[in-house]
């Protein structure tokens, strides 16, 4: 009778009490429970506050755990656990197939997007290419249109410019001609006026005879 009394639990000691209070009222009020605390709200003894401490984590820890799964149980969740598995495999394949043919099907549009703008491009470069060849025929036809102009303009002024000689030099003629008509006539006006005088004469006289 003595031996089962030992084991049975001894009644605790008001600071024990105390100590094991001030853990709850830590806990509720969210705060840790450890011996300092313990010992700081219940008034006791560390070694007391120690205990109390620890019995309470041990108690809160215990009733934290999980427990193991049992067998039949996990039986079960595998069972369960290989079929989720299963679809979510078929699933994935068929997502996968999916985005695979979308892939596909984008790379396409991709390739035919790039093959259109390289034939844009190539289009392009042809007609920049042609007009070039315009711009380059029409700079050689203005420019052999200026040449042919320049020679014509030179030779115009060259055509001005023999008039000219021409039409000085003929006025230098007249001025000489007609210098020198004067001084013939200067010179042979004496001797020429008795003629005059009796050609004048005789044509007035024939009239009257007549």
């Amino acid at each position: 009778m003595t031996e089962q009394n030992s084991t049975e639990t001894q009644p605790l000691s008001e600071a024990e009490e105390r100590a094991l209070q001030a853990a709850e009222a830590l806990a509720a009020a969210d705060q840790p429970v450890t011996a300092r605390s313990v010992r700081e709200r219940a008034g006791v003894a560390m070694a007391v506050a120690s205990a109390a401490a620890t019995a309470w984590n041990e108690k809160v820890a215990a009733a934290e755990a999980v427990p193991d799964m049992p067998d039949d149980v996990l039986r079960r969740f595998a069972g369960v656990w290989a079929a989720a598995h299963e679809q979510a495999k078929g699933a994935f394949t068929e997502e996968r197939d999916g985005l695979r043919a979308y892939v596909r099907e984008v790379e396409a549009e991709r390739d035919g997007l790039i093959s259109d703008l390289e034939q844009e491009e190539s289009r392009r470069e042809q007609e920049v290419a042609a007009v070039e060849d315009q711009l380059e025929e029409a700079r050689l036809v203005i420019t052999d249109r200026e040449r042919q102009l320049e020679e014509q303009r030179e030779r115009y002024e060259e055509q001005v410019t023999a008039l000219q000689d021409e039409l000085i030099e003929t006025r230098t003629r007249a001025e000489r001609a007609e210098a020198a008509l004067t001084a013939l006539q200067d010179a042979l006006g004496p001797a020429l006026a008795p003629l005059i005088a009796a050609a004048q004469k005789s044509s007035s006289e024939e009239p009257a005879a007549g």
